[in-house]
């Protein structure tokens, strides 16, 4: 793996996912100091309220606790004191708006979905009883 791909591949691992970091690390072959030359900062969605530079989070424990820092000053501040409405990933504000995710109809077509599986079940199982009976 280049190292542009490996750095990327870190980074989606450490800030996208809950594995640990010896988990990453043993997973792509590498150092844990390796690791942890290769993270980069998570974007925190807002700019430094001294000089304008976006913010980010130093590692996932800073982002846990909503510590901001900025690469630029220096400045360490609170992400809840940030007038935005909160934290988001450079892939988050690709992707667009949020949609809501209509859970009740998920569950109703789940619902639906397992009802035929069991009418269809118990359809083959009765063919199955009628054509055996006449062997």
């Amino acid at each position: 793996m280049d190292e542009d791909r490996l750095v990327s591949e870190v980074n989606r691992l450490y800030w996208e996912t809950e594995a640990s970091v010896a988990d990453i690390a043993d997973e792509l072959a590498i150092s844990r100091r390796a690791l942890y030359d290769a993270i980069e900062p998570a974007s925190v969605g807002a700019e430094c309220p001294d000089c304008g530079a976006p913010l980010a989070y130093r590692n996932r424990t800073a982002q846990e606790r909503g510590e901001a820092e900025c690469p630029e000053c220096g400045l360490e501040l609170d992400v809840a004191d940030l007038e935005h409405e909160g934290p988001e990933s450079e892939r988050e504000r690709a992707a667009g708006p949020r949609v809501p995710l209509d859970v009740g109809s998920m569950d109703a077509s789940r619902g639906i979905m397992l009802a035929g599986a069991l009418l269809t079940g118990i359809a083959v199982g009765a063919l199955t009883a009628v054509l055996g009976r006449r062997r």
